[in-house]
């Protein structure tokens, strides 16, 4: 499978303050302080494997929304505009919908075949919630758009 990848260097300015912790996880606190130069490609993502309590989607939409624009902006030297929490390289697009193709052993709330609409947030931004779901069911489905 494909999917849109985004990737900076790890490069804080001068007078930010690092934490320990942004060292540690190389996610940053403010993006626009630590990341620069953001480079675009569409990439082959290896398929991922599943938990027993996790699913897999066969994605049929996804949306690029203003936040995944503002990571690909940056300023004059080269740092992105994003000023919030962000780990790189990220797939871009946290607004999606597709099919369930793959369930792993303990999940209860969905069947493979069924069609989710996912958006998260920054209260749900380590796992998708589904938004909408064909049959009005609720549950999680678990996953990250962050590469290792």
């Amino acid at each position: 499978m494909k999917g849109l990848v985004l990737r900076a260097d790890w490069d804080p300015r001068k007078d930010y303050k690092i934490t320990e912790w942004e060292v540690k996880t190389k996610k940053s606190i403010t993006a626009s302080s630590v990341w620069r130069n953001p480079k675009l490609k569409l990439e082959e993502i290896k398929k991922p494997k599943i938990g027993s309590k996790d699913v897999l989607l066969k994605i049929k939409s996804c949306g690029i929304c203003g936040t995944d624009t503002h990571l690909v902006e940056y300023d004059k030297d080269g740092y992105v505009l994003y000023p919030g929490l962000i780990h790189f390289p990220v797939i871009l697009g946290h607004e999606f919908s597709g099919i369930i193709e793959e369930k792993g052993k303990d999940v209860i709330d969905f069947e493979v075949g069924d069609m989710v609409d996912i958006m998260t947030d920054s209260s749900q931004h380590k796992r998708g919630m589904p938004h909408r779901r064909y049959h009005g069911r609720t549950g999680s489905i678990v996953g990250t758009r962050y590469l290792q």
